[in-house]
């Protein structure tokens, strides 16, 4: 059984932390987690489940690898985000066609997937484009309290440099979300309150917007600025042998 984390809140409060370690630390003592990656893992993740595909999520880098668990999953392997055809970029997401798997490797995304799935609670994956249902299905289930990981970037030295785009990502989900919520988790709302009059120009010029327009992704940047777009939610599938990311819609939460 996990130490309970010093100071740790005992009421019962939605929280926020940041990166892998925060979620090792504090993931064993929430009901459920929710991810939050804007730029753009978790904005990738939601316009392929828009479309009506879901995604394997895997931090595996090798190329043959990639190659053989695509194949054995029966999936569209993404490439990197500067190669054609099918990304990590949300862009290249819009034109899926319908009821595809979509192998989608992210050494920063989904191996806080992979971490919050071995403690066998709800995960979802948040961000600014499906802030508002998220919070509706967040609410109206027995999900609290909730833990909410902003992912963060990693400096070339692989150690977390934190992102504010994660960070209002968060507050976005958390300003309609019902439940008591730790100061930090408050904070974070205020943040986005901030941000929120012009979202789509802060985004673009945050540390994390002004490297990806730099690259020539600025259209990727657009999208995850697209606030409370989206119609579905995106939470985790256990299968027999791996994880797969599908909309509730087609989900247990929904019954």
């Amino acid at each position: 059984m996990p130490i309970q984390p010093l100071n740790f809140p005992i009421e019962c409060k939605h929280h926020i932390c940041w990166g892998q370690d925060g979620l090792a630390y504090y993931g064993a003592f929430f009901q459920s987690i929710v991810i939050v990656d804007v730029l753009s893992f978790c904005t990738t993740v939601d316009i392929a489940i828009s479309k009506g595909c879901s995604i394997i999520p895997t931090k595996i880098e090798n190329e043959d690898e990639l190659l053989s668990l695509s194949q054995e999953r029966k999936a569209v392997l993404a490439k990197k985000r500067n190669a054609s055809g099918i990304t990590l970029s949300p862009s290249s997401m819009q034109f899926l066609d319908p009821n595809q798997k979509i192998l989608l490797p992210s050494p920063n995304g989904s191996t806080l997937i992979d971490i919050a799935s071995h403690f066998g609670k709800p995960i979802f994956a948040g961000c600014l484009r499906n802030a508002r249902i998220l919070s509706e299905v967040l609410n109206s289930k027995n999900f609290f309290p909730i833990l909410f990981v902003a992912a963060g970037e990693r400096y070339p030295n692989k150690t977390l440099r934190p992102s504010i785009e994660d960070y209002w990502g968060v507050g976005s989900i958390l300003a309609t979300l019902l439940g008591e919520k730790t100061i930090e988790a408050e904070y974070a709302i205020q943040s986005f309150i901030a941000a929120s009059n012009n979202i789509k120009n802060n985004l673009i010029n945050c540390e994390s917007g002004r490297e990806l327009v730099l690259l020539g992704f600025k259209h990727d940047v657009e999208l995850a600025a697209e606030h409370n777009f989206s119609k579905k939610v995106s939470v985790l599938s256990k299968k027999n042998s791996y994880c797969e990311i599908i909309s509730t819609t087609n989900h247990m939460f929904n019954k």
